[in-house]
Formats: C-alpha cells, sequence, structure tokens
C-alpha cells in the first residue's frame, strides 16, 4: 500500500479515500482498526454477540463513504445503528473517544502522514452526536 509520508502535504483536490489509498487501503485500515477495538477493554464489550464479518463489511461501506469515495452509503445511520448500545449499554463520550484514539493510532501504525491522520479523525468526529443520539 502506498502511503503519504509524513513530508508530503494531502493534495486538496484529492478525496481522504484517494489520498489513504482507496478501496485495499480501507480494506486495510477496518480491518486493523477492529482488530485494535475487539482487544480494547474499554470498548470491545459493545461487539459482544456481534457478526464480525458482516460489521467488517459495513463498516468498509461507511468508511469508503465518509471519506469520500463513493456518493451514497446505504445503511443504517449512526444514530439508529448506535441507539441501542447508547441506551441499553451506556455508549458514551469515553468509548468515542477510544474509538477516536485507536483510528488515529491505527492510521500512525500503517504510516499516514499527520495530516491525514488529522482529516480522517476531523471526518469521524463529526459523527460523535449521532453516534451518541444528541442533537447538534
Amino acid at each position: 500500500m502506498e502511503t503519504i509520508s509524513t513530508s508530503q502535504t494531502p493534495n486538496e483536490d484529492l478525496s481522504l479515500f484517494d489520498l489513504v489509498g482507496g478501496d485495499q487501503a480501507i480494506h486495510s485500515l477496518v480491518g486493523a482498526l477492529y482488530f485494535y477495538m475487539l482487544n480494547d477493554d474499554r470498548i470491545a464489550r459493545f461487539f459482544d454477540g456481534i457478526e464480525v464479518p458482516v460489521l467488517l463489511r459495513h463498516q468498509k461501506e461507511f468508511l469508503k463513504f465518509l471519506f469520500g469515495g463513493e456518493d451514497g452509503y446505504s445503511g443504517r445511520s449512526m444514530r439508529e445503528a448506535h441507539r441501542s448500545l447508547v441506551e441499553k449499554q451506556g455508549l458514551s463520550d469515553c468509548h468515542f473517544d477510544a474509538l477516536v484514539e485507536t483510528a488515529a493510532n491505527v492510521l500512525r501504525d500503517l504510516g499516514y502522514s499527520n495530516a491525514l491522520v488529522l482529516m480522517a479523525i476531523t471526518r469521524i468526529e463529526r459523527l460523535r452526536n449521532d453516534v451518541l443520539g444528541r442533537e447538534d
């Protein structure tokens, strides 16, 4: 996978999806992200009983959309998809923070620049209120 070095500045004409390396990079990113999240005591319990292969497929589709690689996403809204986790399992800011931290670390571990990590985390942060069922 070709990545942007820390000395390069991302080209603003390219989507984040293109900058991370396209479909193959999203596949690697999601695989690494869920490996770390499933082994993180702060958030692993939220994945109990979930069919991980199905989750990975949905997450790849969603990240592709979130990062600008596709015009539409046909899955459930973030609010709807996480409602029961918020209401029944107490999903909160501390858990979302763990996700953001993990995503940043995975991107860095995969060799992406700090600028690209910031771009990705900014996109993910935009989802916080929807995931946690709050109004903007």
